[in-house]
């Protein structure tokens, strides 16, 4: 089971069916035992097994038997929850019952963290403003909940996230929508969460710039004018001061010098 949780291959030298394969005597054997929890995990997971090759481009596999008969096992199983939840999602089912599903598997508080994971993964799949702020409120979640940031396979999430904000913040898509997808005190909390090492990176500009506006946003307008000044400061140094985030931070200066 942790094997497929976190299963990485390498292009050219494995497969996710070469894996899938290998564990699929154990999962067999235990899904068919007497115990219904561990029965019911092994059919889970001999479900996401199936998934897993159809990403080979192995057809005829239908992963949602094995979920569904999971739960007739044991009805709340969290594992079968959270995979066909992933599976409705990437495979552009019905996204509510996709919520649904993910609802029940984060009952489990034990597997919260790999079902946040799963299921951030699953709405950066399918993708979308109404998706991508679902994954902000999930991060959120994950944040206030004292849990690390979300994994997938052993792999973070974050630099796909931070994708979300640039997008959002630095080109302004959807931005008002994304703004108020987190209570204002807590989305800048939560995006130096997510990214406490970019303020030092080459990304750290566009850091200082989304964090700029969180702050506005907030209403904390003494430490964002400050944030948008440092760029200012940090572009000019640079002999970018016609950028385009240069001209952005001059217009926030003098709008919330007016302020």
């Amino acid at each position: 089971m942790d094997w497929l949780e976190n299963i990485r291959v390498t292009q050219g030298k494995e497969t996710f069916t070469d894996i899938a394969d290998k564990v699929q005597p154990a999962l067999a054997k235990a899904a068919v035992g007497k115990d219904d929890k561990r029965a019911a995990d092994a059919l889970a997971h001999l479900g996401w097994a199936d998934f897993l090759r159809s990403r080979d481009g192995k057809g005829g596999l239908d992963p949602v038997r094995y979920y569904r008969e999971a739960l007739r096992r044991d009805p709340a199983n969290p594992y079968a929850h959270a995979f066909w939840g992933h599976y409705l999602m990437v495979s552009d089912g019905d996204a509510r019952e996709a919520k649904a599903h993910f609802d029940r598997a984060l009952a489990s508080r034990a597997l919260q963290p790999f079902v946040h994971g799963l299921e951030i993964s699953a709405l950066l799949w399918r993708g979308g403003p109404a998706q991508e702020n679902e994954v902000v409120r999930i991060a959120n979640e994950m944040r206030v909940q004292g849990d690390a940031p979300p994994v997938i396979g052993g792999e973070p999430l974050t630099s796909r996230i931070w994708n979300i904000y640039y997008d959002r913040l630095v080109f302004g898509s959807h931005k008002e929508e994304f703004l108020t997808a987190v209570p204002a005190e807590e989305h800048l909390a939560t995006f130096e969460w997510l990214f406490p090492d970019y303020a030092n990176s080459t990304n750290r500009t566009a850091y200082l710039f989304m964090a700029a506006q969180l702050q506005e946003h907030k209403g904390a307008r003494a430490e964002a004018l400050a944030t948008y000044r440092s760029i200012l400061t940090a572009l000019t140094a640079q002999g970018a001061g016609r950028a385009s985030l240069a001209t952005a931070s001059r217009q926030a200066v003098q709008r919330l010098q007016r302020e």
